[in-house]
């Protein structure tokens, strides 16, 4: 059986937890930035999942390889000169690669809270910027978000992004954050599943901030295979899988390790939805 290899692309630094990539022609390509801050446990974690398909899978041990990247630049290189058959895609990943790459969705990685999956924009406590920024040109933007299409999704298209906000440049979240309280933003753009570290500041007693505008759900992480990569056999083996991976302890633990907390086949309602928006919204 030739070997299965998973990629982990992280949008990050350094790739020093990565594993040597091997000859294997089936691979896996896992994009999340998320996963960067366990540092140097990284390749553990993944060493650990995939040691756990093989379990689920019935693949002889040793029959999958992890490897690390920093970014979704750098798997965009892997995919390129590897042709990974499948990939573990957030949902930005999954709206920008599926243009470049013909996808079919095998299924996703949930969370247990679905309704966090969103977007929150942080405003000063007594700041007149409303639920419904897309009434509101000129305000002023902190966000790390580039894609200006990925933006026009999360405002729902009401909006053009580039020529409604003025942005103010910061290198993550927690300067956008920053920019708001100091009174050199407006709105800041948080992943919901991150508000709680900003919560001494969303105090009602004098935190200073507020959530101002929230987004629609995004959908959960998506499996997928590369339709041009993948074979039929192994799509299918993988999907038939998927329920039994993060199922019970230790094994939730390990999921959890790379961001869901279980797997199920098949696509999530919100996929075709985002992929539409992406596609569609001008």
């Amino acid at each position: 059986m030739a070997r299965i290899i998973f990629v982990l692309a992280l949008a990050f630094a350094s790739p020093a937890f990565a594993a040597p990539v091997s000859s294997a022609s089936r691979k896996l390509v896992i994009v999340d930035p998320e996963l960067a801050v366990t540092g140097d446990k990284t390749q553990g974690f993944i060493d650990a999942f995939v040691k756990r398909l093989e379990t689920v899978a019935g693949w002889k041990p040793g029959s999958i390889v992890g490897k690390g990247f920093l970014s979704m630049e750098a798997a965009e290189g892997f995919l390129k000169t590897e042709r990974p058959a499948f990939a573990l895609l957030p949902a930005h990943e999954f709206v920008v690669l599926r243009q470049k790459y013909k996808m079919q969705v095998l299924g996703y990685g949930g969370v247990w809270d679905p309704k966090k999956a969103a977007y929150r924009g942080l405003a000063r406590s007594k700041s007149s910027v409303g639920a419904l920024p897309h009434q509101q040109p000129g305000l002023k933007l902190a966000t790390d978000i580039k894609d200006m299409q990925w933006l026009n999704v999360i405002f729902d298209g009401l909006l053009k992004p580039e020529a409604h906000f003025q942005f103010v440049p910061v290198k993550n979240e927690s300067e956008a954050v920053a920019a708001v309280r100091e009174s050199r933003a407006d709105l800041a753009l948080v992943w919901g599943e991150h508000i709680d570290r900003y919560k001494e500041f969303l105090r009602s007693d004098g935190g200073g901030l507020r959530v101002a505008f929230n987004s629609a759900r995004m959908p959960p992480m998506a499996l997928v295979a590369l339709v041009k990569n993948a074979k039929a056999a192994d799509a299918k083996a993988l999907t038939k899988a998927l329920p039994q991976v993060c199922k019970a302890k230790p094994n939730i633990d390990i999921c959890a390790n790379l961001g869901f907390l279980y797997l199920k086949p098949g696509p999530e309602e919100l996929h075709p939805h985002v992929a539409y928006k992406y596609d569609n919204y001008k």
